[in-house]
């Protein structure tokens, strides 16, 4: 797991953050700062993970030393905790003396994050913003940033949190609470749920690669996993190995996994019947006794097993 945290660094103040591995060590010694800008104030980290390679993607409130300037950075880490995005970071709002960026978040979208704000002016108005940075660093939607609302008014309380291949962002305004939905595209508008295409059984039973991710999504929220490719690969004839959980998934998201799934992997080793059922040793598992996600994935993406 991750933690970041804010400390006093000289006169100012700098974000960091530690991983601590599956027995409870600290992998960095002292930690690993963000941003080696030591005349900045560098604040309140939020946390992303990097879906491909586990990356950690971190972004923070930034002001000049006089904090009459402010904007919002992110930076990179692999797991050593080098950082990626340059010394300093990449500017996700360049400092500037009009704006203050307040209610700051990120979610990640595979290699990418999208990072949202309110951005109010010294008069208390404002609006939101959402702007995502691909696995580079780098703007992904063409204007840099999209605009999530344009009331003009005083916004509070933004959370924002993870939907399938959109996030889903929530504030308070003159005693309302009103929410939207931020498509990957970068357009307003339902979440896309249409499935995943699969890829090929072969394709999971010979890449190593495929099967780390499989062991990744299944550690995902039960919203934004791609059950298709979990359940195929834990019924596949002839796969090498398993897919594992990586060993720093929360507990809550292994048990929604093995829920979602029914313990799926007790039937990794069962044989699928035409007749609709899982069979292992004495045991059978029904199609119909699912629940409408487990069955729509085993009735639909995984084809009678080879004999």
């Amino acid at each position: 797991s991750f933690s970041a945290w804010t400390a006093m660094s000289g006169n100012v103040q700098s974000a960091a953050a530690q991983h601590i591995d599956v027995d409870g060590n600290l992998s960095w010694a002292g930690g690993v700062e963000f941003s080696d800008n030591s005349n900045h104030f560098r604040i309140s980290p939020r946390l992303a993970i990097a879906e491909s390679n586990q990356d950690l993607i971190a972004v923070w409130n930034e002001s000049n030393s006089g904090q009459s300037q402010r904007g919002v950075y992110a930076q990179r880490l692999d797991n050593s905790g080098n950082k990626l995005w340059g010394p300093n970071g990449t500017a996700v709002i360049e400092l500037n003396s009009d704006y203050d960026y307040l209610d700051l978040s990120v979610q990640g979208l595979g290699d990418d994050i999208i990072s949202a704000y309110i951005e109010q002016t010294v008069n208390m108005n404002g609006d939101i913003y959402a702007t995502r940075l691909d696995q580079n660093g780098n703007n992904f939607w063409t204007n840099g940033r999209v605009v999530v609302t344009n009331s003009g008014g005083p916004k509070s309380d933004m959370i924002t949190d993870n939907g399938p291949n959109c996030i889903f962002i929530v504030w308070s305004e003159n005693g309302y609470v009103y929410g939207h939905c931020l498509r990957a595209d970068g357009t307003l508008g339902a979440p896309d749920v249409t499935p995943s295409s699969l890829i090929a059984d072969q394709q999971i039973v010979e890449d190593e690669s495929e099967r780390s991710r499989l062991g990744f999504e299944a550690r995902r929220s039960v919203a934004s996993a791609n059950w298709s490719r979990v359940v195929r690969a834990l019924l596949l004839e002839g796969r090498v190995g398993m897919p594992q959980l990586e060993t720093f998934s929360h507990l809550p998201a292994i048990t929604r996994w093995q829920q979602r799934l029914g313990h799926a992997s007790q039937w990794s080793s069962s044989r699928y019947n035409e007749h609709g059922y899982f069979e292992l040793e004495d045991q059978r598992l029904q199609i119909g006794q699912l629940g409408e996600l487990r069955q729509w994935a085993l009735s639909n993406v995984t084809a009678p097993r080879d004999q």
